[in-house]
């Protein structure tokens, strides 16, 4: 059976989105913000938690029961100035920062927004379809064509790269070189001038 791709979005794409979520600022675009400013999986970042987000580092951290591919431990997120600053701008709402955070605006005080609504909102804000897979597309290939560290961008999305050989000598996540990719990526389809 043939693979069938998910539709990526273009980079200017990605920066018209970015711009316009990120304007709109409902918990819903918020989220969905997040999850392309970190290449994340919908599952990843839509059931993220205030306590797995450490301010100090400026990470997320994931744990092994929503990976995708198991990492074997927690997977660090690094958060850029960009992803930072959605989350300060949800925390206006939920300034205790507990539990989910992207809550329900439903009514439901302890519900995660549901793992359909990025694809909704992506929907919403752009006359074609596109997926939060589509997103994570997007991403390689800006990685690929800015010249970025292959492992590291691979390391980004979650995937496993090498053999498995190489993968047992590869123990490090590489959190420092995927913080600089991840935070030229914000650069690139949110500049912190469109949201100062």
């Amino acid at each position: 059976s043939e693979v069938k791709h998910q539709t990526a979005m273009t980079i200017e794409e990605a920066i018209e989105v970015a711009e316009k979520l990120w304007i709109k600022g409902a918990i819903s675009h918020l989220a969905v913000l997040f999850g392309l400013l970190t290449a994340l999986r919908a599952q990843e970042f839509v059931l993220a938690r205030w306590e797995e987000v450490d301010l100090t580092e400026k990470i997320l951290c994931v744990p092994r029961d929503r990976q995708k591919i198991d990492q074997g431990a927690p997977f660090r997120v690094p958060l850029s100035t960009q992803a930072l600053a959605v989350l300060e701008k949800v925390a206006v709402s939920d300034p205790g920062r507990t539990g989910f955070i992207f809550k329900s605006p439903a009514g439901s005080k302890t519900g995660a927004i549901s793992l359909g609504t990025p694809r909704i909102m992506l929907h919403k804000t752009l006359p074609r379809p596109v997926t939060m897979h589509g997103c994570r597309s997007t991403f390689r290939d800006w990685a690929e064509e800015s010249g970025e560290n292959h492992k590291a961008a691979e390391k980004c999305l979650m995937h496993s790269t090498g053999s498995a050989v190489e993968q047992a000598y590869q123990r490090s996540d590489l959190l420092d070189r995927r913080r600089e990719i991840i935070q030229r990526w914000a650069d690139a389809i949110l500049p912190m001038d469109k949201i100062a």
